[in-house]
Order: C-alpha cells, then structure tokens, then sequence
C-alpha cells in the first residue's frame, strides 16, 4: 500500500513538472516598447528623464525590428519636453539573418566579394563585411550574379571558416516631431535598404521633459499607436494586442519628500532634523505644516511617512 501511494506522488509531482516545463516553453515573445523606470516625480521647475525601451524582438518569430516608432502624451499643464531627442543604439545592435553569406574567400588588396544571394545587393550600397575577427565598410560599384566588385580595395581577409558575412549597412532616419501645445511627441527611426533586422531587447530613446506645475501626469504610449516593422515587410502594432506597451507616470511627490525623488527616506528626515529650531518665520520646504517654525512635528510628520514611495 505504501508503494503504490509513493508511485502515485511520483506519478503526481511528475505532472506537475511538466507542466511547469510546458509553461516556460510558451512563454510570449510578443515585442514590447516600455518607459523605464516606470514612475518619475518631481516638483516645479525640475527636470527628469524618460527612456523608452523595446524587449523580445526575434528574429526567427519575424518580429525583428527595421523600423519603429513610438507615440506618447502626457499632460501639458503638468510637463514640457525638450525638442531634443536623445537617440539610442538599438538598430545599431548585432543583426542575424543569411544574407550575403561569403561563398569564398575575400582577400585584402582586391575589390571582389562573392556573396550568397547577389540579388540582395546593388550598386551604391553601403556594405558591411565582416568575420569573427575584422569588419570593414565598403561600398558596391557593381554587381554580377553572386560577386560584388567594390568601389575600395578591401583591407583585411575574410573567410567562409570564420563565419564571413556581407549585408548593406542600414541608413538610420531618426525623426521626432513635437507638439508643445498637445503634449504628444512622435519619434522613431527607420532602417532604409534590404538590411537584417535587429534582434532582442534595446533602448530606443530618451526624452527630456520639464515639470511646469503641481499635478500629475500618464506619460501615455498608448495613446495612438506603437510600431515595428519586421524582416518581412509587415508592420506591427496598430492593431489592439499586436504589442505590448507600456506607459509611465509622473509624480507630484509628497511634501515629506523633501528631495523629490520619490520616497520618503532618511535623507528627507535628515533635511528637517538639521534645519530644526528655525523660526519664527521660516518658508523652507523643512516646515512641513507650514506653521514658520521646524520643530519635533514636522519631524514626527516626515517620520509617519516614512518609507512611503511618491503619493502611493
């Protein structure tokens, strides 16, 4: 009897591995844009940063990027935003895919490449050849089947056994348009030319925005559509679930966060601790209840708010 209730746990704690296993096999791999961090205070006349990334581009899914863009707004009362975008290196991450593998060797001093498929090159491109150990930027000044002439003589050697490879360098288009008045921003970047998409998880940009006023705020990146546009010409996103986005806030922080950055800490107890005893008439952010002096009750007042993060 004892056996057989053992083999039924075994029986039971193996189901359950299993499906344990088959959960961390499905798990979605739908590309996302996300603000990070996710939640930003600060008070009048202050400055934060807003930084916008993209997660689970893969390649083999065909949800690797080639062009994206992203749309956000927010509360024009509460923010501002500078005009300036602070642009990322995501399309200038590693980029996977068979094109233009070499079919022999491309050695230094000539200006013959032979490549896979000739068809995914022509004259003009920009190409990037590279192996495991060197790469080289080149141009195309012609092509004939499989075999690329270019326009400079090659600087170094590359070899199929190194895993060789050419594709045309990408021409990166960042643009941004602002609307001050509406509080929006749109701001992406496009891969021009038959180039391999990037793949995984990157930043985007980095936007700068200025707290106006007292209030707050969703930094809203839902509010009319995020895309990509995969390694097959098909672009994501503008219809509801195709991406999963997600927006941040902006804060009013708590008058106990003396320093704005979103918590009140022993940095903010430290503030009121030093400037106790002043007054009568003090108007520093220390005299919590706005009375003129900073005594043991704004102390007591930043201690009951102690630990607690922005206005949550």
């Amino acid at each position: 009897m004892k056996v057989t209730k053992n083999l039924w746990i075994s029986l039971l704690l193996s189901l359950l591995l299993s499906l344990v296993f088959i959960n961390f096999g499905s798990t979605d791999t739908t590309p996302s844009f996300k603000v990070e961090p996710t939640y930003y205070t600060g008070r009048t006349g202050g400055i934060f940063y807003v930084d916008i990334y993209v997660y689970d581009a893969d390649y083999d899914l065909h949800t690797d990027v080639f062009a994206w863009q992203v749309y956000m707004k927010w509360d024009p009362l509460v923010l501002d935003i500078d005009d300036t975008v602070i642009w990322g290196d995501f399309l200038d991450a590693p980029r996977v895919g068979p094109w233009g593998l070499l079919t022999a060797n491309a050695a230094s001093g000539q200006k013959i490449v032979s490549v896979a498929d000739g068809s995914k090159f022509a004259a003009g491109y920009a190409v990037l050849i590279e192996d495991d150990s060197n790469s080289e930027e080149n141009q195309v000044a012609s092509v004939l089947g499989t075999q690329l002439t270019m326009l400079n003589d090659l600087v170094n050697t590359y070899t199929v056994a190194a895993n060789g490879g050419a594709y045309p360098q990408p021409d990166l288009t960042p643009t941004a348009l602002v609307d001050h008045g509406w509080g929006d921003i749109m701001a992406g970047t496009t891969s021009h030319g038959p180039a391999p998409g990037a793949q995984g998880n990157g930043w985007l940009s980095t936007f700068t925005f200025y707290v106006q006023a007292e209030g707050e705020t969703v930094l809203n990146i839902d509010w009319s559509f995020t895309y990509l546009i995969n390694g097959l010409g098909e672009t994501k996103g503008d219809e509801e679930g195709e991406l999963i986005k997600e927006s941040g806030y902006f804060l009013l922080p708590k008058d106990e966060d003396l320093n704005a950055d979103g918590a009140v800490d022993i940095f903010d107890l430290s503030s009121v601790a030093l400037k106790v005893e002043s007054g009568p008439g003090y108007e520093g952010p220390e005299d919590i209840n706005n009375d003129g002096y900073v005594n043991v009750i704004d102390l007591t007042l930043v201690s009951l708010q102690y630990g607690v993060y922005a206005n949550y």
